[in-house]
């Protein structure tokens, strides 16, 4: 009996340590989420049953080198409202269509859509309808200027995910996603998502933090605006770069047809290649501007003379292939020299000249200056390194081609724009780039981005020659008629296929003003037969609207 009663204490000795045992431990673990884990569970708790609605872009900020803002900086009234209070309350869906100016299709969509159950929409004009007490009046900051000012640059974001798809909201996606710094509605609702009546909304206004999550581009916004502006004014296909020639920076750089980047799903963004940034991501041949190349060539393998005449009977023939002179119609340019015809763009003499150089040495020079690879101007997955023609490509009747950038031959406006810039310099290359600097919210510099140095291309006195040359294109040439500035450049007219159709586009690119060159400028109008008449008079009218902001 006694061995059965020390047996029972002990079982019920070692029952009441487990007892105490299990009590300690269930205190520690219930102190440990009150106290430790108290506030983070509080705040998952209060996230179940808040809806919350941003009012500005969770995304950094892009400025112009002047610490202009180029997103985020406008505002629009909104109305805000619950799914059901919009689809079941007469007076509050009859306020939200005229207000926001919707037909009733339209604002059927929008109540159909799953993305959230709270809605907002601009307000477009004022109303004499009383607003419903469950409708909220506010104010959203506008991720992108209302008339898409630099659409091609900046790019878009993707509104389900906020994941930039193009430009520079794709290559600096992870930079510019926003921190928790964002000014936001939050509406109390229960698990179903539903608002709560009665518990009402609050207004948030976080504090701005110091995460470097915002940008400062190279892009001049004044100057950027005049140059949509003519390219809007001409309804000009195209694009059109400008860079100063000192930094290498690009002061705009813009591309036509435009987009909507709020709503790339509308009639403006349809157009063809809309979505294309042209100055980077299309090939063109780019016809009398590779004269440069071709002359370049000559001129540092002592393959010319400028006393030696070219014969130029309109037409030149190599092999069973017949190239015509812009002069052919009126029996071409007789007895020429080089300098005579650069300035005058005879296809005869650069033709006979490039036989003599030979397809790999124009080529190679070509490569040197920068053709058939990327510029890199921070847009790299969008940039394209155009076409040179290779191997057996350069060999027979190619080197007619060849000579006048033809054929084979496609480039971009920023290639284009790489080997003025390098002109301008005497031979110096820049490194060209949109990228200016990191900063915070506030626009404070907290990292320059680093460039590379100047880098010698070639000779400095090939380069003043054919600035020389360049000036000639103004003041005799090809583009006389139409440009009156104290500048240089040259003039082209590309032959291109589209859907089967010979189309042209005109080129021109130059610097200005020709002593002290500051500007670059490279204009590229689709579907026009003249590179002086139509490239060369946007060329004046850009550097004309750049001295009048400069005045």
């Amino acid at each position: 009996m006694k061995r059965d009663k020390r047996k029972t204490t002990s079982r019920f000795t070692i029952f009441n340590i487990f007892v105490c045992l299990s009590f300690m431990l269930l205190t520690i673990r219930l102190g440990y989420i009150q106290i430790v884990k108290g506030s983070s569970y509080k705040e998952q708790a209060e996230r179940q049953r808040v809806n919350e609605i941003a009012l500005e872009p969770l995304r950094g900020i892009i400025y112009d080198r002047n610490k202009i803002p180029l997103t985020n900086c406008e505002k629009e009234d909104i109305c805000i409202v619950i799914k059901e209070i919009l689809s079941k309350d007469k007076n509050v869906y009859n306020y939200i269509k005229d207000v926001c100016e919707l037909s009733n299709g339209e604002l059927e969509d929008i109540i159909n859509r799953k993305n959230s159950n709270i809605i907002k929409i601009p307000i477009k004009k004022e109303t004499k309808l009383k607003k419903p007490n469950s409708i909220i009046l506010s104010q959203e900051v506008i991720r992108y200027d209302p008339n898409n000012l630099l659409a091609h640059v900046i790019g878009y974001v993707r509104k389900s995910d906020n994941i930039g798809v193009s430009g520079l909201e794709q290559a600096q996606n992870d930079l510019l996603t926003a921190n928790e710094s964002y000014q936001s509605i939050k509406f109390i609702v229960d698990g179903k998502k539903k608002m709560i009546p009665g518990l009402g909304y609050q207004k948030v206004d976080k504090t701005i933090g110091k995460i470097t999550n915002s940008i400062q581009l190279t892009i001049d916004k004044s100057i950027q605006q005049v140059v949509e502006k003519i390219m809007d004014e001409k309804q000009m296909d195209g694009a059109i770069i400008v860079a100063d020639v000192d930094s290498g920076d690009i002061l705009a750089m813009a591309s036509r047809p435009n987009f909507d980047q709020a709503n790339v799903r509308s009639k403006s963004s349809n157009a063809s290649m809309a979505f294309f940034n042209k100055c980077i991501r299309v090939g063109y041949p780019p016809a009398s501007l590779f004269k440069t190349v071709v002359l370049l060539a000559a001129l540092e393998n002592d393959m010319v003379s400028f006393d030696e005449i070219f014969t130029c009977d309109g037409v030149q023939k190599i092999g069973n292939t017949e190239i015509k002179c812009h002069t052919h119609k009126d029996g071409g340019h007789g007895e020429i020299n080089i300098e005579e015809a650069f300035y005058d763009s005879c296809n005869c003499a650069f033709i006979q000249l490039g036989q003599r150089l030979g397809g790999k040495l124009i080529i190679d020079t070509a490569i040197k200056l920068g053709f058939g690879h990327k510029v890199n101007i921070g847009l790299s997955a969008e940039e394209i390194e155009g076409i040179l023609p290779k191997n057996n490509e350069l060999l027979g009747p190619a080197i007619g081609n060849i000579s006048i950038g033809q054929g084979k031959i496609e480039v971009t406006p920023l290639q284009i724009t790489n080997m003025m810039l390098t002109i301008a310099n005497n031979g110096l290359q820049k490194d060209m780039s949109l990228l200016k600097a990191l900063v915070l919210e506030d626009g404070s510099v907290v990292k320059h981005i680093p460039r590379e140095e100047d880098k010698r291309i070639f000779d400095e006195e090939y380069a003043l020659i054919i600035k020389d040359l360049m000036k000639k294109v103004i003041t005799d040439g090809t583009a006389k008629e139409y440009i009156s500035l104290n500048a240089g450049g040259k003039t082209g007219t590309a032959q291109a296929q589209s859907n089967g159709k010979k189309i042209n586009h005109a080129w021109f690119s130059g610097f200005y003003d020709f002593e002290n060159p500051k500007y670059v400028v490279t204009v590229l109008f689709e579907n026009r037969t003249s590179g002086g008449k139509y490239a060369g008079t946007v060329f004046q009218e850009v550097i004309k609207a750049i001295e009048a902001i400069e005045r």
